[in-house]
């Protein structure tokens, strides 16, 4: 039988689940549907335990068939909020994942119903229907927290394993779940050995719960998304167009003059403000430019550089100052002094930006430098880190930029248009891997 504690540990769960996905909702993406939602289902829940408390539905299997449907409606709008923010903001779409929903929420309910008959729903057919839904609603959540971790891990927090923990106990209990229940129902186990799972089912589910609310806590370091576009770049286009993405490999393409430089360095600047690492390279200039660049879109660089969190190579050279190294633009060095940046820097998200690969590509020509391209992106993929680079179009042939863009996944272009004496900058995107974009030349803007 279920006992207070039991039905308090399920309450205690379907808040916990709530908080977390209010906690991440309210910093990162508007998520009230799916909020009011999971209301709704604990609602429900309580509702069916006060029912059963009153003895108005007195039959046990119709007790926690009804309970755990409730549950599902938290379940589910978790699931599918966890879902919409991955869509949204890393571009991982699960397309199927709304047709299971549907299907193992809705054919229970419906078969029920109609085989019901209106003399109340029979006791075999409560029996299948109880382990299906008791089951999905530990799949669901386990599966909330387990999309929950890759979206942390796509964010670069340090407790994604916490979510991935939390997935793998509720997907535990879930498998646990259905040998009990089924053993139950045939008549294997009594009352006293499902009472002794409940209670089991209860503590794991509080102690994954517990860790999944610990979790949240670092979603307080991301900046929230309020209304209209997020500023994850601080360039207009790339925000609407192609969101946050981290790790993301980057090719910033245009003639000289066309703003790569400024794009890298807004970039960096907003990620830095963000609380994330970089690390600069310059081989176009000295590297107290790229400081004071970066000071001009509001990097603090001293602190930044104080914290491990910017790192500065030049080619050129600088003045000293701190968090500023000497880099040599040939390509071993280019590569090993790469590796070394990584360790340089904090943990966490970590970007490189390279301005630009061009005059190593002029001095030791496009193979080679094509070469240390593709050892930099697959470095860069395998550590989980965004690389940016900026490349001038106008250096090589259009065949060599084609193979230059095809080391990237993403592709920004820039361009200069002159108008009665007016240079405009445009940019554009044209490719971004697992992306639609519309590909349109708009004016090069930026986010305050």
């Amino acid at each position: 039988m279920p006992t207070p504690f039991t039905v308090a540990a399920h309450v205690a769960v379907m808040v916990g689940v709530l908080w977390v996905l209010t906690a991440a909702g309210n910093r990162l993406f508007p998520l009230k549907r799916f909020v009011w939602a999971g209301y709704a289902g604990l609602s429900a829940y309580l509702l069916v335990s006060a029912a059963y408390s009153a003895g108005v539905v007195s039959d046990l299997i119709e007790y926690l068939y009804l309970g755990y449907l409730a549950q599902i409606v938290l379940a589910a709008s978790a699931l599918a909020a966890s879902l919409h923010a991955l869509n949204r903001l890393v571009d991982i779409r699960v397309n199927s994942v709304p047709v299971v929903v549907v299907a193992v929420v809705a054919v229970p309910v419906v078969v029920t119903a109609v085989f019901s008959g209106g003399a109340g729903l029979p006791y075999g057919l409560l029996s299948y229907h109880l382990m299906v839904a008791g089951f999905a609603f530990y799949v669901f959540i386990s599966y909330f927290y387990g999309v929950l971790g890759r979206f942390s891990q796509r964010l670069g927090l340090v407790t994604a394993s916490l979510f991935y923990g939390d997935g793998i106990v509720f997907a535990g209990v879930a498998a646990l779940y259905l040998y009990v229940t089924g053993r139950y129902l045939s008549g294997t186990f009594n009352f006293s050995v499902y009472t002794t799972y409940l209670f089991v089912e209860s503590v794991m589910g509080l102690a994954g719960t517990a860790a999944g609310v610990a979790g949240t806590w670092r979603f307080r370091q991301v900046k929230p998304v309020e209304t209209g576009v997020a500023s994850f770049t601080g360039v207009e286009v790339i925000d609407e167009e192609i969101g946050f993405r981290h790790p993301s490999i980057v090719v910033v393409s245009g003639p000289p003059g066309s703003g790569r430089t400024t794009v890298l360095t807004k970039v960096a600047a907003t990620r830095l403000a963000a609380g994330d690492s970089v690390a600069f390279f310059s081989f176009d200039d000295v590297a107290d430019h790229v400081c004071e660049h970066l000071a001009k879109f509001g990097c603090d660089v001293e602190r930044c550089v104080e914290e491990g969190r910017l790192a500065v190579f030049s080619s050129i050279g600088s003045g000293g100052g701190k968090g500023a190294y000497v880099v040599k633009a040939e390509p071993n060095e280019v590569n090993i002094t790469f590796s070394q940046a990584l360790t340089m820097l904090r943990t966490g998200r970590k970007w490189v930006v390279i301005d630009s690969i061009t005059p190593i590509m002029v001095e030791y020509g496009p193979d080679t430098g094509l070469k240390l391209l593709r050892t930099l992106t697959a470095k860069a993929r395998l550590g989980g880190v965004s690389l940016w680079v900026s490349y001038n179009s106008t250096a090589f042939t259009p065949q060599i930029t084609s193979l230059v863009q095809d080391c990237f996944e993403g592709v920004v272009e820039l361009a200069i248009e002159e108008r009665k004496g007016v240079i405009t900058r445009l940019i554009r995107i044209p490719h971004m891997e697992g992306r639609p974009v519309s590909g349109k030349w708009s004016r090069l803007s930026f986010s305050v």
